[in-house]
């Protein structure tokens, strides 16, 4: 939700509280394995916040998905690819390489700063994309994306 509101300090804080061994989230505590994503804590307060369940949940997939479409935003889409990041005020640049039906993309995104993030101007090989669908090449070449967030 937050990266939908364009929060993308909060979006980052949520997943960082799922992340295996984060710093909100450490490993001595919930008991699970340093690489294991888990969405299962015991509340009993002689267990309090410790996972037993830690393989036999989805959360790994569901994290990818909110750190590749949310954060990252690049998202698949009947209408074509779609590209609308949610990159935390403390990161300057992220790249993105994406193949889509047919389409290979590199997806570079310039974070000029703020709270909040907005999408500036988009290019598509050096040349003004008015849109955040990407269109589809099928043509076996790279195309890159430049993306600015934030434009001063």
């Amino acid at each position: 939700m937050d990266c939908l509101l364009g929060r993308a300090d909060e979006a980052i804080n949520t997943l960082l509280k799922i992340m295996p061994d984060s710093s909100l989230n450490p490993s001595y505590i919930s008991g699970a394995e340093p690489y294991v994503f888990t969405n299962c804590y015991a509340i009993h307060p002689k267990y309090y916040g410790k996972s037993y369940q830690s393989w036999t949940t989805g959360t790994s997939a569901g994290a990818m998905i909110s750190l590749y479409e949310g954060i990252l935003g690049v998202k698949r889409s009947y209408d074509g690819l779609v590209v609308q990041p949610c990159l935390p005020s403390e990161w300057d640049k992220v790249q993105v390489y994406k193949e889509f039906r047919g389409s290979k993309y590199k997806i570079i995104v310039e974070n000029q700063g703020g709270e909040y993030s907005q999408i500036a101007k988009i290019t598509v090989d050096n040349v003004l994309w008015n849109s955040n669908v990407l269109p589809l090449f099928n043509d076996n070449v790279v195309h890159e994306v430049y993306v600015i967030l934030n434009e001063k």
